[in-house]
């Protein structure tokens, strides 16, 4: 019996382990990069950004169209072009 119980506390103790060890990288892979995205040779810092997970909120989406040869960029999926991003 007392085995039984030395072994659910094992598992238990592995099981918080793994939990916090997730929780730990999924808390690292939000964090915003510090470096610029880039479309074409302008620089998308944070809070702007391309991907999901790389900006702010809907708000700050910067998407980067390539299909004109030249790269354009539009805030959020609307067509409001963007020519220059300063956060000053």
């Amino acid at each position: 019996m007392a085995l039984r119980g030395i072994f659910f506390h094992q598992q238990l103790l592995l099981g918080l382990i793994i939990l916090a060890a997730t929780a730990t990288a999924a808390s690292q892979d939000s964090q915003p990069n510090s470096s610029c995205i880039y479309c074409g040779s302008l620089c998308i810092p944070y809070p702007f950004g391309t991907r999901q997970g790389h900006y702010l909120d809907d708000n700050f989406h910067i998407a980067c169209n390539y299909t004109s040869g030249t790269p354009k960029l539009t805030l959020g999926y609307g067509g409001v072009e963007v020519l220059n991003i300063s956060l000053d």
